[in-house]
């Protein structure tokens, strides 16, 4: 025996309406939550490029600064006729 044999067709029709319309909510609010996944994902995109630009910049100065560090000590090392041995 189906249950469905003995409602009537009024309210089968209502039945269908009623799940008709939760399924559309569910579509409407899958929708909204791709939409909000999209948008999370450009700004995790956004700031992991952020965050890469910021290291390799970071990296630059510093081997610069190495490069300064390096050519500064060797200009102030006394030249070796004037190293008191």
């Amino acid at each position: 025996m189906k249950v469905m044999e003995f409602l009537s067709t009024d309210v089968k029709s209502l039945l269908d309406i009623g799940l008709g319309a939760v399924s559309i909510m569910l579509w409407m609010r899958q929708g909204k939550v791709n939409k909000a996944q999209l948008i999370l994902d450009e700004k995790q995109n956004k700031a992991t490029e952020d965050l890469t630009t910021m290291v390799r910049d970071h990296d630059d100065r510093i081997a610069r600064l190495e490069g300064e560090h390096l050519s500064q000590s060797r200009s102030r090392r006394p030249s070796r006729k004037n190293r008191i041995a």
